[in-house]
């Protein structure tokens, strides 16, 4: 048995298995629409009871529950990806408040010369700086 309630104006499905307590939004805010979801959850809760399915490996049960028993591998949510000078950015503005004076300028020293040894390799993101970007001796700006 799944149990409707509201967080916000959202609508939230509250439900047990193997004894454990699962609580999961439901991304909805008409009633009809949460009802519905609802129903669906309890299926799912009979079909895993009954046999009739199975939870996937590596998917959380209450995921798999609240797709309605239809959630066979994990979504990856989207990442989004910044070029490296805004990272360095974002990081700079981020930890300001939490570090000393001296040491916020220390920190944006060091990363404005590593800025400054990649060059135009700053407008590509992160992930895409490879080791010899780093450890080339013979640094040729790019």
């Amino acid at each position: 048995m799944a149990n409707l309630g509201r967080k916000g104006d959202l609508f939230v499905v509250r439900f047990r298995f193997r004894k454990k307590e699962y609580k999961r939004s439901l991304k909805v805010r008409d009633r009809a629409e949460a009802q519905a979801a609802r129903r669906k959850v309890e299926i799912a809760i009979h079909r895993l009871h009954t046999g009739q399915t199975q939870v996937p490996d590596g998917i959380d049960p209450g995921d798999f529950i609240v797709s309605g028993g239809t959630l066979t591998r994990l979504v990856p949510d989207p990442i989004r990806t910044y070029a490296i000078r805004e990272e360095i950015d974002n990081y700079l503005k981020a930890v300001k408040t939490y570090l000393a004076p001296s040491t916020h300028a220390l920190f944006t020293i060091h990363l404005n010369h590593w800025r400054k040894y990649l060059g135009r390799r700053t407008c590509r993101s992160l992930t895409s700086v490879a080791h010899e970007d780093l450890n080339s001796s013979t640094h040729e700006r790019q």
